[in-house]
């Protein structure tokens, strides 16, 4: 009695594609996780490193002249009778 070879299939078809993209995907990530981190926190609405924040903050401080000039800051003196 012989040993039976078995035969293994391998069908590509758009399942298959998108499991193998999906996986370099994740491996990209993982690779460039320290990098993807720090772009995330310019659109990061917590942060005041954000780009939207700096640059009305930068915007603020032109116009009124006070160094350290933030939206929130006004928004709470404007809502708190502190001028």
């Amino acid at each position: 009695m012989g040993m039976k070879k078995s035969r293994v299939s391998v069908r590509i078809d758009g399942t298959f594609i998108a499991v193998v993209a999906a996986g370099a995907v994740a491996a990209v990530a993982w690779v460039k996780r320290r990098e993807i981190a720090a772009g995330l926190q310019k659109i990061n609405p917590a942060s005041d490193q954000n780009v939207i924040y700096s640059g009305i903050s930068r915007a603020g401080e032109a116009v009124t002249g006070k160094k350290g000039w933030s939206l929130g800051t006004w928004l709470y003196d404007v809502t708190h009778g502190n001028p």
